[in-house]
């Protein structure tokens, strides 16, 4: 059954919700197909997501409530459905030129989080990268001397450096950022969640092109979390282990990986 159509049958948060019109929010840069814009009897607009399950609407409340002032107004969890405020602020990939002061906020926000040292001793690193590796292999997006290149390269950096998983904006990229009356929101409630410390890093500083913009982010994130572990060799594991993480999932979305597999490459030649 179409998403929508099962959306209107379950009926999530009636009575109090009256939905009159359903849209869907998937696009190009938002993959998930779970998010979608609901106007109800009077107008009014809301974010809905629905998740695959129960258990995952019920982690990604507890990891929202923990920060809740940089997400737009959560209003509740009905089953597997979640209900935001419908935010209609600038979104960072249609802004003509994002300054330093917005970067220096974007940096507050991820510093924060890693503040608030919510360490996952359950999830490997390990682990995650076994399954990243095995579905790029199964999808035959690497010949057999790349992967074993791929293979060398973990091997080497995972053996001298110190990973924890913690709670962590880990899909900080354009789409997911709002500015609004001054403030940053982030905009992607299933992108906060426990990842390898610094992966979600990765994205800001690439959309972030110029010295100016990369001085104020760390100046924003130093003041709530020190910045010492991430040096160039951790930087470039993270960048590595998040382009990993996409060339896995771009596949099942039938989008296309040359310029994903390209970069990989390169950083790990």
């Amino acid at each position: 059954m179409d998403l929508i159509e099962l959306i209107k049958q379950e009926r999530p948060f009636a009575p109090s919700l009256q939905i009159k019109q359903i849209i869907s929010l998937e696009s190009k840069a938002a993959i998930s197909g779970e998010s979608f814009q609901i106007i109800d009897a009077i107008g009014k607009k809301y974010k809905l997501r629905r998740c695959e399950n129960e258990e995952k609407a019920k982690e990604i409340e507890a990891h929202v409530r923990r920060l809740p002032r940089y997400f737009p107004r959560f209003y509740g969890r009905d089953r597997y459905y979640l209900l935001f405020e419908w935010m209609d602020g600038e979104l960072f990939q249609d802004m003509e030129n994002i300054s330093p002061e917005i970067c220096y906020k974007v940096g507050k926000i991820m510093g924060e989080a890693h503040a608030l040292e919510e360490l996952d001793p359950h999830k490997k690193v390990g682990k995650w990268y076994a399954g990243r590796f095995r579905e790029i292999k199964k999808a035959g997006i690497l010949d057999e001397e790349n992967l074993a290149k791929v293979q060398l390269f973990y091997k080497n950096h995972r053996k001298k450096l110190q990973l924890d998983v913690v709670l962590e904006f880990h899909d900080a990229g354009l789409p997911n950022l709002m500015y609004k009356e001054g403030r940053v929101y982030y905009v992607d409630e299933g992108g906060f969640g426990k990842k390898v410390k610094g992966l979600g890093l990765t994205k800001p500083l690439r959309w972030m092109k110029t010295a100016g913009q990369k001085e104020a982010f760390w100046r924003g994130y130093n003041e709530h979390y020190s910045s010492d572990y991430f040096d160039n060799d951790y930087q470039r594991f993270m960048e590595f282990l998040q382009l990993l993480r996409t060339l896995a999932w771009l596949p099942k979305k039938g989008r296309d990986v040359t310029e994903v597999k390209k970069r990989l490459l390169e950083l790990i030649s």
